[in-house]
């Protein structure tokens, strides 16, 4: 899909899009598309593996002291003011301000609930500090619902949160085909293990901005729960060779929310898990099994009934070829295969404008991202790693990529969409040509050539008068 944002979804038509066969097969060509948008360091040529994983966040329950800074009033700033000069004899007191005994008594009550006198009337630090600042200095009980990433124990913060329709459970993750279920060895008693025995001042003090800076103490942290966040798992390329796999250590991207810069909203966002050293190889773990996962789907196949053995490396070129829908002529194309032990684990396809020879929906997507970073990547949940490249060297096919970028950026993605479908569907041949029902029209020139014409600034203003007057 395009660099562009859609509009909105009702809830509950998204939650019935959650387990689509659609969303399982568009969801990481999606997310990538996306990933490179945002990041634009990651350059198309350089993805070598791109799979879909679970990652745990656990959901916390935190309670803790803050400490808040207030204006005093008047009257309660001077009575806490002669109970450190004077002492606390009501009578005395009294006296001295001109109140009623009754009064300065609940007063001292009040003072010893904001904790600034003790039982024995003592003047306390927070009280002393109080009056050094000019601030009524008050110690709170707060309780607080976080979200942690449940493999480095990082409080997220606000920037990173995920979103609540974007967290499943683990009985969800456990039968979702060609996706590789969680982390081994995260469960909720392992994550409230680690935080019985961790210091938990300090794990609040690293993740500043996740709570107020005034914490004064951490009285308990509690995992309540542990669900699964969808994500991707990315390896770059060491080398620039196109047709050899030798990956960087994998990247394991999420959606985050964040607030759009001069908006009251918020948008998502693909960032990275900060994954530190520690847990570096329980991510390479997996990346290794999903690996394995690659070989071990693409030498079977379910034939009459059972499984029986084939060969991967055939297997995995007809799954490439089957996601391009025919669109290009492959004998006109420059094929690179990446080969991996007894299958492929990627394929790059170099077109010209005489290997397109079909439309599809998403070649519009495709020339798209060929106009905006020079490639399209496309992966799938079912390829466990495996990742198709679209480029081109060919300067019509630039050419021609650029401009559809122009009339997008210019027209909008959905108008250009409705009018490219029709332009290239099949019509029926004019009044007075042909009897009603008669035969369909034969398109003339290549799908190239068709697409520059439709893309030419009298036709596309005559189109767009048509549809918005």
């Amino acid at each position: 899909m395009v660099d562009v944002k859609r509009g909105g979804m009702k809830p509950a038509n998204q939650a019935r899009k959650k387990d689509t066969p659609w969303r399982n097969d568009y969801f990481l060509s999606n997310a990538l598309r996306d990933i490179m948008a945002q990041n634009p360091e990651i350059k198309p040529e350089d993805i070598c593996f791109a799979a879909s994983v679970y990652y745990p966040i656990a959901d916390i329950d935190l309670r803790f002291e803050e400490r808040t800074f207030e204006d005093f009033d008047s009257i309660e700033h001077d009575m806490l003011q002669f109970v450190a000069e004077l002492g606390t004899d009501v009578d005395l007191l009294a006296r001295t301000t001109g109140l009623s005994p009754s009064y300065v008594h609940k007063f001292l009550r009040v003072l010893e609930g904001y904790g600034h006198i003790d039982e024995t009337g003592r003047v306390t630090e927070t009280g002393r500090e109080s009056l050094a600042e000019g601030k009524k200095i008050v110690c709170k009980h707060v309780a607080q619902k976080v979200q942690m990433d449940a493999l480095s124990l990082h409080l997220l913060k606000v920037e990173e949160l995920i979103r609540e329709e974007d967290l499943y459970d683990r009985a969800h993750t456990e039968y979702k085909v060609g996706i590789i279920p969680c982390m081994d060895g995260v469960s909720r008693q392992n994550v409230a293990d680690q935080l019985e025995s961790a210091d938990l001042m300090q794990l609040v003090a690293q993740d500043k901005g996740v709570l107020n800076a005034n914490v004064e103490s951490i009285q308990s942290i509690a995992c309540v729960g542990l669900r699964f966040v969808k994500c991707v798992m990315l390896a770059l390329k060491k080398g620039a060779s196109a047709s050899v796999f030798d990956p960087k250590p994998p990247i394991v991207f999420g959606k985050r929310l964040v607030s759009e810069k001069g908006k009251y909203r918020m948008t998502s966002v693909w960032k990275p898990f900060d994954i530190t050293n520690q847990q570096t190889i329980r991510v390479q773990d997996l990346f290794h099994k999903i690996l394995k996962e690659q070989q071990s789907a693409s030498q079977t196949e379910y034939v009459d009934q059972q499984w029986v053995k084939c060969s991967g490396k055939l297997k995995t070129r007809e799954q490439y070829e089957r996601r391009l829908h025919s669109v290009f002529d492959l004998s006109k194309a420059r094929v690179t295969l990446v080969p991996r032990e007894a299958a492929y684990i990627g394929m790059t396809v170099e077109i010209t404008e005489k290997s397109i020879v079909q439309y599809h929906r998403e070649l519009i997507d495709w020339l798209v991202s060929i106009g905006r970073r020079g490639g399209a990547v496309l992966s799938s949940d079912f390829w466990y790693g495996g990742v198709l490249r679209i480029t081109t060297t060919d300067a019509w096919v630039t050419k021609l990529a650029e401009r559809l970028v122009e009339c997008i950026s210019n027209k909008g993605f959905r108008l250009m969409q409705d009018y490219l479908a029709q332009e290239f569907a099949l019509r029926r041949k004019r009044p007075g040509e042909e009897a009603e029902g008669g035969a369909e029209e034969e398109p003339k020139g290549s799908i190239y050539e068709r697409m520059a014409a439709a893309l030419d600034e009298a036709r596309l203003e005559q189109y767009d008068r048509a549809m918005n007057g």
